[in-house]
């Protein structure tokens, strides 16, 4: 995903006035390995509902989708993922792999607009 994409993935999610993630119901985020780094995980983030909903079959059926306001994905998610060193990947498709993102090089992103 090339920075159109991610300036793409900002515009919708500004306009909606949230972000998507999956959510077991233990109320535990999905994470995914990283295919960068070794014993780093990636937690995957949608500008809409659609790939989230079919994600959740298969291995990944004890989750579902769920919805982050931006104020709180920016002002506390990202910052809280930097400090737990995970990554972050956008818009990425129902194999769940793109892109991994360091958290506040994303909420750099986010601010420059």
């Amino acid at each position: 995903m090339g920075d159109a994409n991610i300036f793409q993935f900002i515009e919708r999610t500004y306009d909606l006035g949230f972000v998507w993630g999956l959510v077991d119901k233990n109320e535990e985020w999905a994470l995914v390995e990283s295919t960068k780094y070794d014993n780093i995980f990636v937690m995957p983030f949608w500008s809409s509902n659609e790939i989230p909903k079919k994600v959740c079959t298969g291995e990944w059926s004890e989750y579902k989708p769920h919805q982050i306001a931006i104020e709180t994905f920016l002002d506390d998610w990202l910052v809280g993922m930097h400090s737990d060193v995970f990554l972050v990947g956008l818009d990425w498709g129902e194999s769940l792999d793109g892109v991994e993102y360091e958290p506040l090089d994303l909420l750099e992103y986010f601010d420059n607009l």
